[in-house]
Formats: structure tokens, sequence, C-alpha cells
């Protein structure tokens, strides 16, 4: 009863988000925005899927980048095209990687999904260099290819994208996961092969009809609305006040700004870390173990199967957990950090022996508050989002 009981908790962590169509529309400012809506789908989650690559992690002993397990958790997922003529795929937009893989015609263990087929495409460039991203569950492999990508309306000419001929080392994330690919959205230097972005190609291509090198996610609490996925600019209507906009922080290539300090109520926690990575990738907040941990007494939290609960009749005295980042305090309630199932409330952090110089923070965190990025500009920007709590 226990086990099957907490593995429901887990399972509130592995939401994603299918789009189900993309769309024009006009914010007040007057500003042409495309807007694909992200709608809640579920992935099963894999044995070591609670276990997350820390950043500081990403260079193994080889010299190669591992990717982010990004599976664990929250993903957003939506369309894209790729050919002439396009084909759809159902792509994670994830702000924690840079690269765009999608299955190819060629693999046998892709299950029933739409896969690329370079015979199919007129404007297929042949590149031909073998392509490798490990997870914690061992590589993903395939090779290299070039061609036209439709991505929020705009076609991207000679993007580089890899195609996939074995997925093995996502598991079950994969195979029951419900979506074709990766569409990454960090920047170019955090890419396995150093190509050039999507968004980054986009904003070379098509900068004169863009609105803005800005894409933005809002993720609605519950039932309260839709979530969404912005380019072209920021939607006012979705966030309170003005956004505060700050300068981007090491490690390079992630959507990483200043850390101040981090508080649990009026108690400052002694972290040592510098910068917070924000993550479309994760649905919960990785940190430091020393802060976690001290985080984790001070909650009164009890660790039960390798997850940390408290009693949700508790819920209401808890302190909130608070991030002063580039001077400006973003605090989250009891309600905005806890998972509940019943009277159990699991405890959204993760502590990690690995990441003592950032936070990463992921779904929980970006629900509460509106987030923007502005990629030529290097900044992101975060405000309270409409439904926060």
């Amino acid at each position: 009863m226990r086990q099957s009981y907490h593995f429901g908790l887990i399972l509130l962590l592995y939401l994603v988000f299918e789009a189900t169509a993309d769309f024009s529309s006009v914010d007040a400012g007057g500003t042409t925005l495309i807007r694909i809506p992200l709608v809640k789908a579920n992935v099963p989650p894999r044995a070591d899927s609670h276990r997350r690559r820390s950043l500081a992690e990403e260079i193994d002993s080889k010299g190669e980048i591992v990717l982010h397990d990004i599976h664990q958790d929250a993903a957003y997922i939506g369309s894209i095209g790729i050919g002439t003529p396009p084909r759809e795929f159902t792509v994670i937009f994830d702000t924690g990687s840079s690269d765009l893989w999608i299955p190819s015609a060629l693999c046998r263990v892709c299950g029933h999904r739409n896969k690329y087929n370079s015979d199919a495409s007129s404007s297929f460039e042949q590149d031909g260099r073998s392509f490798q991203i490990t997870y914690i569950g061992g590589p993903v492999t395939g090779y290299l290819a070039e061609d036209t990508v439709l991505f929020a309306g705009y076609a991207v000419k000679n993007q580089s994208f890899a195609q996939i001929t074995n997925p093995l080392g996502l598991g079950a994330s994969y195979s029951g996961g419900g979506y074709d690919g990766v569409f990454g959205l960090g920047f170019d230097e955090l890419s396995v092969t150093k190509s050039t972005t999507p968004f980054h190609n986009l904003i070379e291509q098509q900068g004169e009809v863009l609105p803005q090198p800005i894409f933005a996610f809002f993720l609605a609490n519950g039932d309260t609305g839709p979530s969404e996925l912005t380019v072209g600019g920021t939607d006012p209507s979705h966030y309170e006040g003005d956004l505060h906009w700050m300068p981007l922080h090491d490690p390079p290539g992630y959507w990483a700004v200043g850390l101040d300090s981090v508080y649990l109520g009026p108690r400052k926690l002694q972290s040592q870390a510098g910068a917070v990575v924000l993550d479309s990738g994760t649905s919960i907040m990785v940190g430091p173990k020393t802060d976690v941990d001290a985080i984790f007494e001070g909650l009164g939290a009890t660790l039960v199967e390798n997850l940390f609960t408290v009693n949700c009749s508790q819920k209401a005295a808890m302190p909130d957990l608070e991030f002063i980042l580039d001077g400006q305090p973003y605090a989250l309630s009891a309600d905005d950090y806890l998972v509940q199932d019943r009277d159990i409330c699991l405890v959204g952090l993760q502590g990690d022996d690995h990441a003592q110089a950032q936070w990463i923070l992921g779904d929980m965190f970006l629900r509460k508050f509106y987030s923007a990025y502005d990629y030529q500009n290097r900044r992101a920007g975060l405000a309270l989002a409409k439904t926060g709590r």
C-alpha cells in the first residue's frame, strides 16, 4: 500500500504539456505574438528518474556533454514541422538544453512515432556526422542533417538537427512518453555539436519580421487557464506589474541569473550558490545538498522511500521559501513548493552534492512567476504570474 501510494506522488511530477495548435494573436501593445498552447499529459517515470544530472556533471570523463534527464519531471511539448513539405513532430521545449533531435525513419526501436524521412523532403541537406547525447539511462544516438524547420509559424532554413536511430538511453520515459523529440531553447555554446540553435537561426533569418527576439512561458495553476509558450515578445495580460529583467550569469549557455541569497522564513541559509538556472525541463527545484538539507530540517520533513514529506495539515504554518535574484525577492509559499496527495505532501526539492554553485528552478518556480527570455540581449525576466498564488 505504501509503495503504490508514493508512486502516485511521483506521478504528479511526471506531467508534460502537449500543444494542440499554433495560433497568432495581438497583445495589448499591438505586437503580433505567436502563442503555442500547452496541454497536460502524463509520462511514465523511469526507475532512476528521480535522480537528475547536475550542471557540474555535464562534461563527462570523455569530454562529452551530458544532457539533463529532462523526462524525470515536467516538460513542455508543442508542434513543429521539419522538411518540404513539412512533417509535424511533437517536441519538448527545454530551456535547459540547446539541441533539436527527432526520430529517424531508420529507427527500428522508436515505436509508433512521427519519423523523419529525408527522401520525402526536397530541402534536406546531408551532413552525416554522428550524434550522441548521454542521459542517466545511457546514450541516445543518431546522425546530423539539415533541413527547413517550421517553428511558431516561421520557416528556419538549413537548420542542423539530429535524426535519432537509437533512443534506448531514455528507457520508458521515451517509449511511453507521447513525444517525438526535444527542442532545446538554450544558447549555442550548450549544443552538443556547437551548432547554431533553432531560435538563434530564427532571429538571424527572420529578425525583420520577428517582433522581438524573445520567448516566454506562462504556466497556469491547475484549471485556471491554458498554459502557453509565446514567441516574439511577452504578454502583459499574464503577469502583474513589470518584468524584472536580469543579466545572465554563469554557467555559460544556460538561462542563469544571479542569486544573492536564499531564505526559509526569516532564516537566511548559508548558501554558497551564486546563480539559479531557469529550467523548463524539470518541475521541481534542485539545489546544493547543504541548502536543501537545511530546508528539509527547517520544515521538519521526514524521509519516506527516498522522498521527503510533511504532514499537509501543517502546511498553513510552514514558512515561505524565498530566492533573492538580482536584488529582487521571489517567494514561494508552502502551496507552491509542496505537492499534495491526500494528507501527505511531498517537498518539491532535491539536493545535489555536485550543484554547489547554483540552484535549478523548474516548473514549481516558473508556474508562480511568468518567465521571459531575451536571446539577443542575454537577459531573463520574471514577474508574478496572474494565476500565481
